[in-house]
């Protein structure tokens, strides 16, 4: 599929509104509540309202069980990953290994989901 140039810049403009928000939600909360508002409205909505522009409601049906699934496992992996492995290995270090640890349980939900 190809974007216009306008689509594009709207994706980012959106999106960037999301990452904005988490960044606001850890000023007024610090960072437990801005960990939670990166996580999960971050990535929940802005596929779910970009899936839905793009390929209509039917597919963003399709995609809200896998995504819930999907979220709860890897995504706070990663959030809990990041939580404890920056402060010991550091950012480039901690980002890798959180990120091994949320791809392991993206393939857990992957094999969840073969087998329904």
């Amino acid at each position: 599929m190809n974007y216009s140039t306008l689509q594009v810049l709207g994706r980012a403009f959106f999106s960037g509104i999301m990452i904005a928000f988490a960044v606001f939600m850890s000023r007024i909360g610090g960072p437990i509540f801005g960990g939670i508002f990166s996580a999960f409205p971050a990535v929940f909505i802005s596929i779910l309202i970009i899936s839905y522009k793009s390929r209509g409601m039917d597919f963003s049906r399709a995609m809200t069980k896998p995504l819930m699934t999907t979220g709860m496992l890897s995504i706070v992996a990663y959030g809990t990953a990041v939580r404890f492995l920056y402060p010991s290995f550091g950012l480039i270090a901690g980002t890798l290994g959180a990120y091994i640890l949320s791809l392991v349980f993206a393939y857990i939900s992957y094999l969840i989901f073969q087998k329904n």
